[in-house]
C-alpha cells in the first residue's frame, strides 16, 4: 500500500526532526525489566504480608524470593539508577546538523556548486550507524509518494550512484557523494558530505538522506534531512531558470 511521503511539503520546518529509535538493551531494555521484576515481586509481597497466616503455608502463596524490605531497598536504587541514566543520556546525546553553501559560502545567484554538510553540536559522541539515500527524478510519476514498509526506498551510496548515473549525471563533475560507513565519527565541526552541480539539481525532485549514530551509551538516534527541500532560495531560483532553458533547447 502506497503512503504519504516522508518528504516534506514547502515550509516544514518540522520534517526530519531527530528523534531516538533503539535504545541500548544494556543500560535501557535490561533496567527497566529488572525494575519491573521487583516491582511485580514487591506487590505479590505486600499481598503476601496481608494475607491469613495458614494460607501463607499453602501454594502457591507461600512462594517468596526476597522480603518485602530488601525488594524495596533494590527497587528504589534500581529505579535512581534508570533515572539517573536518562538523565545522563540527555546530557551525551548527539545533535546532528546539516548545512549546505555554495563554494564560497556566499549564496551567490550565480554559483553553480552547491555543498552538503553533515555535524554533531552535540556534547557526546556519535558514531555512524547506517547512512542512507531516497532519491526521485524531474518527471517521476511517484516522486511525492513512497510506501514505508518497503526499506528498497532507502538505498546505500552504491546504489544512489548508480541511480544519479542512469539519469546522465557524471559523478565528479555534475555532482560528488562522501563515503560514510559503519563506523566512522561524525565530526562536531563540519564534515563535507556531498556536492551537486545546478544541472545535477535540477535532474532531482526529492534527494533526502538520512543517518543513524549511536552515541556513548549505546542509544541510536535518527535524522533525515529533505536535501532538495532546504535548499537556499537563490539555488532554487537558479534550477527554475536552468530547467526552464533546458526546455526550450
Amino acid at each position: 500500500m502506497t503512503k504519504t511521503s516522508p518528504s516534506p511539503q514547502a515550509g516544514d520546518d518540522d520534517f526530519g526532526t531527530q528523534r531516538t529509535v533503539r535504545r541500548s538493551r544494556l543500560f535501557f531494555v535490561f533496567p527497566v525489566i529488572a525494575i519491573a521484576t521487583f516491582a511485580l515481586n514487591l506487590i505479590w509481597e505486600v499481598a503476601r504480608r496481608n494475607m491469613d497466616q495458614r494460607l501463607l503455608m499453602s501454594w502457591p502463596f507461600k512462594f517468596s524470593i526476597v522480603d518485602t524490605s530488601t525488594t524495596a531497598n533494590i527497587l528504589a536504587l534500581a529505579t535512581g539508577l534508570l533515572i539517573a541514566r536518562l538523565q545522563y543520556a540527555r546530557v551525551l546525546r548527539p545533535v546532528i546538523g546539516f548545512a549546505i553553501d555554495d563554494a564560497d559560502a556566499l549564496f551567490k545567484p550565480d554559483s553553480d556548486r552547491w555543498r552538503f554538510w553533515l555535524y554533531n553540536a552535540g556534547s557526546g559522541t556519535a558514531v555512524v550507524e547506517r547512512f542512507e539515500y531516497y532519491v526521485r527524478f524531474r518527471g517521476d510519476s511517484d516522486a511525492g509518494q513512497l510506501d514505508r514498509d518497503h526499506s528498497g526506498n532507502w538505498v546505500p551510496l552504491a546504489v544512489i550512484n548508480d541511480q544519479l548515473r542512469s539519469r546522465g549525471l557524471k559523478d565528479g563533475e555534475d555532482y560528488f557523494l562522501r563515503w560514510s560507513t559503519k563506523g566512522a565519527p561524525v565530526p562536531s565541526a563540519s564534515g563535507y558530505v556531498a556536492w551537486f552541480t545546478i544541472r545535477g539539481l535540477a535532474e532531482l525532485e526529492r534527494f533526502d538522506v538520512r543517518i543513524q549514530v549511536v552515541d556513548g551509551l549505546g542509544d541510536i538516534h535518527e535524522r533525515t534531512f529533505p536535501f532538495m527541500h532546504r535548499l537556499p532560495s537563490v539555488t532554487e531560483d537558479a534550477i527554475k531558470a536552468y530547467r526552464s532553458r533546458d526546455s526550450l533547447a
